[in-house]
């Protein structure tokens, strides 16, 4: 699933592309995907793209404004004028919604297992503060904290105490900061400062080079080009291999039902 790195690496994508341009049709392939009324937002001017979260926000200056969850397979892809979708009758496949702008160019949402959604719903945001929101500030992340005896990991991934944040990132902000997965939040409570140094540095690094695209290749740039942070990631999905730090086998374990990596080495519980 896309998180913070690559749903910000589209936002500021589509930010240049999109923004200033009118839909004149909305063609809706499969209507689970869009979960709002198309003729609502014809002849609407694109004024903004936003992000909270793993959530992108299309906003048209009006009530219109669209909220984009990619999920698990996801993507949008940009195309312009003269791009054509293929022969006549035959679709792209996984094409689920296609934007039609006035200009001729076309903003497509494909999703291969049909997860993610287009919605008007504004309360789908998630609750929790946006994980590289200045207002998260060690105090704000040790409040958070005292509040949770869960493993630290499972804090980080709760949306609805900090938003954006999903399994590769969690895994690799923890490598950061030298801290188990394992400890308890509340334990944690004097570490929010450089907790947050590490939810910064990881997340903003990730935004550099464009998101993580995994063998899958689902996840994909509007232009259709892969990120490249996967090969520069230090502990996820890197079970058996060197720490980058102190050469320690990484290891792999399972928190709330999701696979962890860290290196019980330098991220020894404290």
């Amino acid at each position: 699933m896309p998180e913070l790195p690559e749903v910000e690496t589209i936002r500021r994508q589509l930010e240049k592309l999109i923004v200033g341009r009118t839909i004149s049709s909305i063609e809706v392939l499969n209507p689970a995907s869009f979960r709002a009324d198309p003729n609502g937002l014809i002849g609407k001017t694109i004024t903004t793209v936003g992000r909270k979260g793993k959530v992108l926000k299309i906003g048209t200056g009006a009530i219109h404004n669209l909220y984009i969850h990619l999920k698990m397979s996801g993507r949008l892809e940009f195309r312009v004028k003269g791009q054509g979708l293929k022969a006549k009758g035959e679709l792209p496949k996984h094409l689920r919604v296609s934007f039609n702008f006035d200009s001729g160019d076309r903003l497509l949402f494909f999703d291969q297992r049909k997860f993610g959604w287009i919605t008007d719903d504004h309360t789908v945001l998630p609750q929790g503060i946006d994980a590289l929101d200045p207002e998260l500030t060690p105090a704000k992340l040790t409040e958070i904290l005292m509040s949770s005896n869960r493993p630290i990991k499972t804090v980080l991934l709760d949306q609805s105490k900090i938003a954006g944040i999903g399994n590769i990132y969690a895994s690799e902000i923890l490598w950061e900061a030298e801290i188990s997965p394992l400890e308890k939040g509340r334990a944690l409570s004097r570490q929010g400062s450089a907790l947050i140094h590490s939810i910064r540095k990881v997340l903003s690094e990730a935004i550099e080079f464009g998101g993580s695209t995994m063998a899958d290749g689902l996840y994909q740039h509007v232009s259709g080009e892969a990120g490249n942070y996967w090969s520069r990631r230090r502990v996820y999905d890197r079970e058996g291999q060197p720490c980058r730090r102190c050469r320690t086998p990484i290891a792999k374990t399972i928190i709330g039902q999701r696979a962890t990596y860290w290196c019980s080495n330098c991220q020894s519980n404290r």
